[in-house]
């Protein structure tokens, strides 16, 4: 087990799995919320040569939406009054899982979102992105990319939407408070994207909320979809999930 809290577990489990990094099989289990499963899978995409990772995870977390597993499950395994590894058997051979790619910011992996906003924050900053041949600019307090998996998190928070699971290599973008009521979230199939910072001052870029490194002035950002893929095994139907963590409760 490893805590990704704590800097010296994390590096000496780096460290460990450099050893391993041809190792062609990787299997996941995660205790904790969204935040912990993103890292955790980010970490051994960047470290493994792997091209997919199974994973489970055990809710022990606020939401943990796609932490599948209550963390009770775990608790009557260790007291042996169920057999987990016959539920989770079960779920992966009748296809109860959703799977996903990673995504590369300037080959950083993510899962979830990219924000790119101001590193003083404070102070708005003008941005830009560029998808294909067609550039657009504007000063805001920043820029949300985003995934299916990220759509539950902050870009929820900007009055986003529910997007399904099924769209697996769909990758959206926001303007986060954009001075122009002309800007609107965009939705796109496996496109890549490029992220200026137009501004005199320095940008933050932050992966899944955790991970972070500075954008200068006049630098760009290249966003693009890795071929590597995970698989959360626990639920399929991720629209269900939503009802009863958003709305049932």
């Amino acid at each position: 087990p490893v805590d990704i809290t704590n800097r010296r577990e994390v590096s000496l489990f780096l460290e460990a799995m450099k050893k391993m990094k041809n190792i062609k099989n990787i299997f996941l289990i995660n205790l904790g919320g969204d935040g912990s499963l993103f890292s955790s899978l980010s970490i051994l995409a960047k470290t493994l040569e792997t091209q997919k990772i199974h994973t489970i995870s055990f809710n022990f977390g606020n939401k943990g939406f796609y932490c599948f597993y209550p963390k009770n499950l775990l608790f009557d395994f260790l007291e042996d009054k169920i057999n987990i590894m016959d539920i989770i058997k079960n779920d992966y051979e009748e296809e109860n899982f959703v799977e996903g790619y990673f995504w590369l910011a300037n080959e950083e992996p993510f899962i979830g979102d990219v924000v790119i906003k101001p590193y003083n924050q404070y102070k708005t900053i003008r941005l830009s992105y560029r998808i294909e041949d067609k550039e657009i600019e504007e000063i805001c307090d920043g820029i949300i990319v985003f995934t299916t998996f990220g759509a539950t998190g902050y870009f929820l928070s900007l009055n986003g939407v529910y997007i399904d699971n099924g769209f697996k290599d769909l990758i959206g973008l926001s303007f986060i408070a954009p001075h122009s009521l002309k800007h609107r979230p965009h939705l796109l199939k496996n496109k890549k994207i490029s992220i200026t910072n137009k501004d005199k001052k320095t940008a933050i870029v932050i992966n899944d909320g955790q991970d972070k490194f500075l954008l200068e002035s006049n630098k760009t950002i290249e966003i693009s979809r890795s071929d590597k893929e995970f698989i959360l095994i626990g639920q399929k139907n991720t629209f269900k999930r939503w009802v009863e963590i958003f709305y049932d409760k």
